[in-house]
């Protein structure tokens, strides 16, 4: 069985010490108040959702370089409940390059923070960073859920 999102990075993470990272310098913690708010109501008004349904959830990190981009895409890409993960450039000067994670997961305020904790840990290892996270339509459309 594979495993989750958290499961593949946290492997990585144990796997590749900071200063092997794609030959970048040894990482930095991400301090807690970087990490995007998720205070705000995981459903748009007036929906109303099954709790125990998946949703698609989409996660974002940025990055200085295309490297440390699609490592962290194929090590997400590998989880099990990883729905696509893409590596673009971001259109920023200093973390040219983004990554887009979606999970299919049901949205629960924990573990979507400790999804957005875990993807800053890593993004860190590289440099970079967490850039909050929303909800997605199946069609792949934007839903108008938390966007930070």
């Amino acid at each position: 069985m594979e495993e989750s999102l958290a499961g593949r990075l946290e492997t990585g993470l144990v796997k590749k010490p900071a200063e092997q990272a794609s030959g970048e310098s040894a990482a930095r913690s991400a301090p807690a108040r970087e990490l995007p708010d998720i205070g705000l109501p995981l459903a748009p008004k007036g929906s109303v959702r099954d709790a125990d349904q998946l949703v698609a959830i989409e996660f974002r990190a940025l990055v200085p370089n295309e490297a440390a981009a699609r490592e962290i895409a194929e090590a997400s890409r590998h989880g099990s409940d990883c729905a696509d993960a893409v590596a673009s450039t971001s259109g920023r000067g200093d973390l040219s390059w983004q990554v887009l994670i979606t999970l299919d997961m049901i949205p629960k305020p924990e573990t979507i923070r400790d999804n957005v904790e875990l993807v800053a840990l890593f993004a860190s290892r590289f440099g970079g960073r967490a850039d909050g996270w929303q909800m997605r339509e199946r069609t792949g459309a934007p839903d108008p859920g938390h966007r930070t």
